[in-house]
């Protein structure tokens, strides 16, 4: 069996949510706005660390935006217009283009036993030396308060994995760097445009940088660690316990979470989901290869 930080995390919020997507594989064919802000813009940053100039990342986000909106329809176009303004402004106002400390990888994948017969997966956004100190580099896009944010991230169980997991694999890694932009603390005008709106997202990404970007060192302990692995062990006898008993029950708390609605929905209130909807509103991944990506879209097996 493999685990990861998406897997693991989806089967302790909504069992039946795990079922859909890990076991049935079922992938919505529509991705949130958010969901698509948060995977372009690390690609962006990818292609950022491994060398890419600044036009490069600013050219890929628009193309890779640009591509998602042309595949909605008009009515849908309007929220990832709103989200492709946000990047640009999270990407142009960016204040750590100068690499001021050493990277030895970026999205490096890893693999690690955790006990007989269960590996953790996942992928890293990248190693780093800071202050002659090593650490795993993240990303991330928030809504979240400073301290709100900074206190979730001393306890982030995707932090602590990802410790884990180079530490198992033999670097010396204290911890994880946060590099962490707030998003838009505006709201769209009654009679503002899209593209109004986004102009004026960009414009203030420019003049409140300290509002928006941040940077924090969250260390793990080797108790941090040593816990992670026992309770990520207790985590895979669940589950196979689950998987071996076929039964997956709701958690109806998160029908609704973040101001959207669950895109497994509008097939979990029912015994049998008609083929119908199947088709419109889901894919269903059949190779092994293109349903993993580890530390994103990872497989139990």
């Amino acid at each position: 069996m493999e685990l990861s930080y998406n897997n693991g995390s989806t089967f302790r919020g909504c069992q039946k949510k795990f079922y859909w997507r890990y076991v049935m594989r079922l992938e919505p064919v529509v991705k949130l706005p958010s969901l698509t802000l948060g995977a372009v813009l690390h690609e962006g940053f990818d292609l950022f660390y491994k060398g890419g100039s600044d036009q490069e990342v600013y050219d890929y986000l628009l193309d890779k935006f640009n591509d998602e909106i042309s595949k909605q329809e008009a009515s849908d176009q309007e929220d990832l217009l709103i989200a492709k303004y946000t990047a640009m402004g999270m990407w142009l106002y960016y204040p750590y283009k100068k690499r001021e400390y050493q990277e030895v990888s970026s999205e490096e994948k890893f693999i690690v036993p955790i006990t007989d017969g269960i590996n953790f997966i996942g992928r890293v956004d990248g190693r780093v030396k800071q202050n002659d100190k090593w650490w795993v580099r993240e990303l991330k896009t928030t809504s979240l308060p400073q301290r709100q944010f900074e206190g979730r991230c001393t306890t982030s169980a995707q932090g602590t994995g990802y410790v884990y997991a180079m530490t198992k694999l033999g670097y010396d890694i204290k911890g994880i760097l946060y590099d962490y932009i707030k998003k838009p603390l505006l709201r769209k005008g009654v009679n503002e445009t899209a593209d109004e709106f986004g102009r004026r997202i960009i414009q203030d990404y420019k003049t409140r940088p300290k509002l928006y970007y941040n940077r924090y060192f969250s260390y793990r302990t080797p108790v941090d660690l040593y816990h992670f692995e026992e309770d990520t062990k207790l985590l895979a006898e669940d589950i196979v316990a689950k998987m071996a008993n076929g039964k997956f029950y709701r958690n109806q708390d998160q029908c609704w979470n973040f101001g959207s609605e669950c895109p497994y929905n509008k097939i979990c209130t029912v015994d049998t989901p008609d083929k119908l909807t199947l088709e419109l509103y889901f894919n269903r991944k059949e190779e092994h290869d293109a349903r993993r990506d580890a530390g994103e879209t990872s497989v139990v097996e």
